[in-house]
């Protein structure tokens, strides 16, 4: 086959064509409004008229739309977004990349050690023998540690651009 033909093709979905054209819009640092994706994706979950299950239809299209764009840039660009709420997306200077990364690691271990902690503390322990109390007991312990491990390590994370990181 000729692999020239299917350079004539059309991408799909068609706004992969335009991610050059963002690139070249937007620099390093800048905050990409959300009104542009909702026009790159030809998709406005606000639009007005809309009833309730074309929004949540339209919101999950976005969602998805973001997260594959998201890995496109990051993937084959070399770029990464990072959301600021409400207001768009901010194009991260590669400087800044792994330690909003960490950042995020660490806001999303947080939330899952405060989950497991609500969980430990909140069983009937009445309700378990004695090897099974042992047993939840030790694994409280395992979690004391490893949320311990996490603080410390949290105190070494930079605090930068931390205003804009989703929480």
């Amino acid at each position: 086959m000729n692999e020239e033909k299917f350079d004539l093709l059309p991408e799909f979905p068609a706004w992969k064509a335009q991610i050059p054209d963002l690139l070249q819009r937007y620099q390093l640092g800048e905050l990409i409004p959300s009104e542009y994706f909702f026009e790159l994706f030809d998709n406005n979950p606000k639009e007005a008229g809309i009833n309730a299950v074309e929004y949540q239809k339209r919101q999950l299209q976005m969602m998805t739309d973001m997260d594959r764009l998201k890995k496109i840039l990051l993937v084959q660009y070399k770029r990464d977004l990072q959301n600021v709420r409400a207001q768009g997306y901010r194009l991260v200077p590669p400087a800044e990349q792994a330690e909003i990364a960490e950042r995020e690691v660490h806001v999303q271990i947080v939330k899952v050690l405060k989950n497991a902690e609500e969980r430990v503390v909140n069983t009937d322990l009445a309700a378990l023998n004695q090897d099974e109390k042992r047993r939840h007991m030790d694994a409280s312990v395992r979690l004391i540690n490893l949320a311990n491990m996490a603080k410390n390590e949290r105190k070494l994370v930079p605090h930068y651009r931390e205003q804009d990181l989703i929480e």
